[in-house]
C-alpha cells in the first residue's frame, strides 16, 4: 500500500538529482531510498526510472507519477494542518441552575471565553431534575446542579458552596405566611419541605413561583416569605433568618462520557483538579456525603 514516505523519497530523488542527495535531505541511508522507489514500481507495475550505471533517468511514466505524487503530498500537508496547525474547535453543551448562572458562573465563564475563544459554549438553565434528565439522555455534556449525587451513571465534584436562607419572615411566622417556592422539579423545594417537616412547621399557603425577581418583589411588598440562595439574598441586601439549609452546587457528568473539553472546563471554572482514570477516562472524586438522584 502506498504511503507518503515512498512518495517523498521519489520526489527527493528527482528534485535533488540522485539517491545520495535525496538520502541526505530525508536523513536516511541511500538503501532506504532505493527500497522505497522499488516498492512504488512494484505496487503500480511501473518503470519510474531508467537505470544506467550509477544514474537514474526519469521515464515518461515517472514524470506523470511525479506530478501526482506532488499533488498527493500537498493535499496530505493541507490535511495535517487542519488538525495540527489550527486549534480543534469544539462545542460544550452545559446546563445549570439559575443561581449558578446568575452568581457563580458568569466571571469564570468570561475568563474561560477569553482563554478559549475557539470553544463554543451552549448554556441552558433549568431545574435540577430536568437538568439531570437531559444529562443522562446525552442532550447535555455536563451540568451544574445540586449534589452530591449518588447515581450509577453519573459522577460529580463540588463546584460552589451555597445555602438557602429564609427571607421575608422569621420561622415562627411561617404558619401565618404565604411561602413562595419553585415547583417540585427543583431540588431546593425538597430541601425546604424536609427542613420544615423536621421543625413541624407548615406554611399557611404554599405558592409556586419560578422567578426570584417576582419572589423578591412580593416579599418587598410585605406579602409572604421564601427560602432563597444566600448569595442572592446578600446581593439584594435582603435580611435573612433561621439556620441556613446547605445547598451546594456540583459539576456533574455522565460516567465514562466526560470529554477533555468538559473536564478542562470544570477545572477552569471551579479550580478543582479532576483525577483522570486511565482505564475509563472519567474523573474520580471522593464523596463524603451523597444524595439519591431524583430522576
Amino acid at each position: 500500500m502506498i504511503n507518503s514516505s515512498q512518495l517523498k523519497a521519489l520526489c527527493a530523488v528527482i528534485e535533488q538529482g540522485g539517491v545520495s542527495a535525496a538520502a541526505n535531505t530525508l536523513f536516511c541511508v541511500p538503501s532506504n531510498i532505493t527500497k522505497k522507489i522499488k516498492e512504488l514500481e512494484s505496487e503500480f507495475g511501473l518503470c519510474l526510472f531508467h537505470r544506467e550505471r550509477n544514474r537514474l533517468i526519469l521515464t515518461a511514466e515517472g514524470r506523470t507519477f511525479y506530478q501526482k505524487a506532488q499533488e498527493y503530498l500537498a493535499l496530505h500537508a493541507q490535511g495535517r494542518s487542519l488538525f495540527y496547525d489550527e486549534p480543534i474547535v469544539g462545542e460544550l453543551r452545559i446546563g445549570a441552575l439559575d443561581i449558578a448562572l446568575s452568581h457563580h458562573l458568569p466571571e469564570p465563564i468570561a475568563h474561560y471565553r477569553i482563554a478559549h475563544p475557539e470553544i463554543k459554549l451552549n448554556i441552558v438553565h433549568g431545574h435540577s431534575l430536568e437538568l439531570e434528565r437531559q444529562l443522562q439522555a446525552g442532550e447535555l455534556d455536563l451540568i451544574f446542579s445540586d449534589g452530591p449525587i449518588e447515581h450509577p451513571l453519573m459522577g460529580g465534584v463540588l463546584a460552589f458552596t451555597e445555602q438557602l436562607v429564609l427571607v421575608g419572615a422569621e420561622p415562627v411566622e411561617i404558619p401565618k405566611q404565604t411561602l413562595y417556592a419553585f415547583p417540585s422539579t427543583c431540588h431546593y423545594r425538597h430541601l425546604i419541605e424536609a427542613s420544615l417537616n423536621m421543625q413541624g412547621i407548615r406554611p399557611q399557603t404554599l405558592l409556586e413561583i419560578e422567578s426570584y425577581p417576582i419572589i423578591f418583589a412580593l416579599i418587598q411588598a410585605g406579602k409572604g416569605c421564601a427560602f432563597i440562595p444566600r448569595s442572592l439574598a446578600e446581593a439584594q441586601g435582603v435580611p435573612h433568618y433561621s439556620e441556613p439549609i446547605q445547598s451546594n452546587i456540583y459539576a456533574l457528568w455522565r460516567k465514562g462520557a466526560i470529554c477533555h473539553l468538559g473536564s478542562e472546563f470544570i477545572e477552569k471554572v471551579t479550580n478543582v483538579s479532576l483525577i483522570s482514570d486511565a482505564k475509563n477516562n472519567e474523573a474520580k472524586v471522593i464523596k463524603t456525603q451523597q444524595k439519591p438522584s431524583q430522576t
